[in-house]
């Protein structure tokens, strides 16, 4: 690496700091899944973390359930290692940063390696790193951070091409376990596919066969060192309702092809942190794939002549269109993976790096093609301005009834305030694109030189758009303990219903606008202390029930059947299983324990020491009946599993007192040498290169 690459990268730093600035200030990211998920997960695995215990099971959700195994709880990720001195909220701030520099850096090295210009790499790097899919999927830490590999998997397997041999295949290995134990195994499955089909369309060696053995080495390498993930994961994954998603299920968030016009104005349909409040189907952020007006000027000036990244640009909007094609649909009958995943929205990943890259290929050839597009788009911008001021609203009305549920448009407003706003909002966008355009086509039109001034204006660009795309609020807001007083008391696990909690969440998040005045932190306490998902996680307090994407199947159905249960029915389940209370249309009710006398020979569900692999320390022989959807995995000194009725009731006979039962699951234990296999593997490489590199020296 140069000195002129390290002066590109520090300026993508400055550029990713701009786009982050209030996380710099000492605010942090809160909206959705962060408060719901990834904040309480962080602050269980930190506990467990800084006490020197991995924290394999986690009994505060859904009475207990396995913790590692969730890949997305990533506790084997090195980063949150690293950032365990950190409070979570600042973990998530930090990782936010630093994993979209990640993003815009991968990118930068993959263009370079395959030949592009810095420039032209620097084009690339932006329109991926601050480009709409990146920055919006901020919002769900798991994803992104997996998302911050992409590039650095092309550019190791771009190391590869030039050079085959074992260290380079070693590089790869790291690269492809970094991406696996990021989190989102989803979105490491979508770029090994992408990366492994540019790397072998591009292949130019004689010498194929080898190539490719030392690349299925490398991939190979790099899922043995994430074994102690990828196998309990699998585990979780068999036995959670994953398997027994339908189509409707995994095809949730769609990218409509009517919303196709947001990849030129991203707020087309509004935006939830604009005045328009987001009219769109779907989440925001995952129908967010624009790179910027000037990177795409040049992507369809680079498009001739890089069939593969056209073809994937293309191929990655038909199927993130989702249930509106066909061909999503036969191809989740006939492909595994896509059934366990959702949201083929997700799948505009392919098109925004591969605009990316057409992007750069547009940039260093001779023509004056991106100078043409740019005029292109400035006459239609103008036209769309001129058209938007000058249409009546009942057209606006109209198209708005046709393209959104009526429920949609009364909850939010009424359909001609709506209407008009839209307007208004598509006018004051569209204008404001057209002064970039306008200035990009006059800066295009100068000598050669003249276009790095483009940089600045893509950069520029992505920035505006991207102002406020993740709401934040002051990190401190997480470090108030969000429970209420009478479940700070609850001795037993709580039930909340999952209305109550869809309730909730609803009210606390708006998906389709922020906070006009943004989030503060007693509003932000409100929403915590109003027990929206998993807030109590690391508090000490039981759940029956909470959030988590690979919830076991079997405590599912029970919480299901329990749901379908009236009041008085519930209260009489409840207490069985020592219920502190539950909480109902906002109404908490208070139960007294049926089973106060933890020395009698059946003890239901008494409360595990925390953090600690010791489940239970049995005070007397007789049984011990638990309410867990994951016998697997546990095992008892004196005791055995007697029986499992309905999926989610266990117990076990306990021989003697003081008997302990624990959780060690082999999944884990075997991954974990699987790992320590791959790890002394990358060290013998180590040794060997190093030793090689002294001998030639010498």
């Amino acid at each position: 690496m140069t000195r002129r690459d390290i002066a590109v990268l520090a300026c993508l730093a400055v550029a990713v700091a701009a786009a982050g600035a209030p996380l710099l200030a000492g605010r942090t990211l809160y909206y959705g899944d962060i408060t719901l998920q990834f904040v309480p997960w962080r602050t269980f695995a930190r506990q467990a973390l800084l006490t020197g215990v991995l924290p394999l099971w986690i009994p505060d959700v859904f009475c207990g359930m396995p913790f590692l195994a969730n890949g997305q709880s990533a506790v084997l990720y090195p980063y949150h290692w690293l950032s365990l001195p950190l409070r979570p909220a600042d973990t998530i701030a930090l990782g936010c940063l630093l994993h979209v520099f990640l993003a815009a850096a991968g990118a930068y090295a993959y263009t370079r390696s395959v030949g592009r210009s810095r420039s032209a790499s620097c084009l690339a790097a932006l329109a991926f790193g601050l480009g709409g899919f990146v920055l919006t999927k901020q919002q769900f830490p798991s994803l992104a951070y997996t998302l911050a590999w992409l590039g650095w998997l092309g550019w190791a397997q771009e190391r590869l091409r030039r050079r085959p041999g074992p260290a380079a295949a070693a590089v790869l290995a790291g690269v492809v376990a970094f991406q696996w134990l990021a989190g989102h195994a989803q979105m490491a499955f979508l770029q090994l596919v992408l990366m492994g089909l540019s790397f072998h369309l591009a292949r130019r060696e004689t010498r194929r066969g080898k190539l490719c053995a030392w690349w299925l080495a490398g991939l190979a390498l790099g899922t043995l060192l994430a074994a102690a993930q990828l196998l309990p994961t699998y585990e979780l994954l068999g036995a959670s309702d994953r398997g027994e998603f339908d189509f409707a299920d995994a095809a949730r968030f769609n990218l409509p092809p009517w919303q196709l016009g947001t990849l030129l104005l991203p707020e087309l349909f509004g935006s939830p942190m604009g005045r328009l409040p987001y009219l769109g189907v779907g989440p925001y952020w995952e129908m967010s794939a624009w790179v910027g007006l000037v990177a795409l000027a040049f992507a369809l000036a680079g498009a001739r002549g890089e069939r593969f990244w056209a073809i994937t640009a293309v191929a990655g909007l038909v199927l993130a269109w989702g249930r509106y094609t066909p061909l999503y649909g036969v191809l989740w009958a006939v492909l595994p993976p896509l059934q366990v995943g959702r949201d083929p929205a997700r799948f505009a990943l392919y098109t925004t790096f591969a605009l990316g890259q057409l992007a750069a290929a547009g940039w260093d050839r001779e023509s004056d093609a991106a100078e043409r597009w740019f005029y292109v788009f400035t006459v239609g911008l103008a036209l769309l301005t001129v058209a938007a001021a000058l249409c009546p609203e009942a057209g606006w009305e109209g198209l708005l009834r046709l393209l959104q549920p009526a429920a949609l448009t009364k909850k939010l407003a009424g359909v001609p305030g709506l209407a008009a706003a839209w307007r208004t909002g598509v006018a004051a966008q569209a204008f404001g694109a057209l002064l970039f355009t306008a200035a990009a086509a006059l800066i295009a039109g100068r000598p050669r030189p003249s276009r790095r001034w483009l940089l600045l204006l893509a950069a520029l660009e992505l920035l505006w758009h991207g102002a406020g795309v993740n709401p934040t609020v002051p990190a401190a807001a997480f470090d108030v303990d969000p429970r209420p007083s009478h479940v700070r008391e609850a001795v037993g696990p709580i039930y909340v219903s999952e209305q109550e909690l869809k309730r909730i969440s609803r009210n606390c998040f708006n998906y389709a606008h922020y906070p006009r005045r943004g989030m503060n932190s007693a509003t932000l306490a409100q929403a915590r202390a109003a027990l929206v998902p998993n807030v109590t996680v690391g508090t000490g307090t039981w759940q029956f029930g909470g959030y988590d994407p690979l919830r076991p199947a079997a405590m599912g159905r029970w919480l299901a059947g329990l749901e379908k249960k009236p009041s008085e029915k519930r209260d009489e389940v409840l207490p069985m299983w020592r219920a502190s209370g539950r909480l109902e249309a906002g109404v908490w009710y208070d139960y007294a324990p049926l089973w106060p006398d933890f020395a009698a020979p059946v003890v239901r569900q008494s409360r595990p020491t925390a953090q600690r692999r010791v489940f239970h320390e049995v005070p007397a022989a007789g049984f011990v009946e638990e309410l867990t959807a994951m016998p697997a995995g546990w095992h008892g000194c004196d005791a055995r599993l007697a029986k499992v009725w309905e999926g989610v009731h266990v117990a076990w006979e306990v021989r003697r007192p003081n008997a302990r039962l624990y959780y060690a699951p082999a999944s884990f234990s075997v991954g974990l040498f699987l790992s320590l296999l791959g790890v002394a593997c990358v060290a013998a490489v180590a040794v060997t290169e190093c030793s090689s590199g002294r001998s030639q020296r010498g």
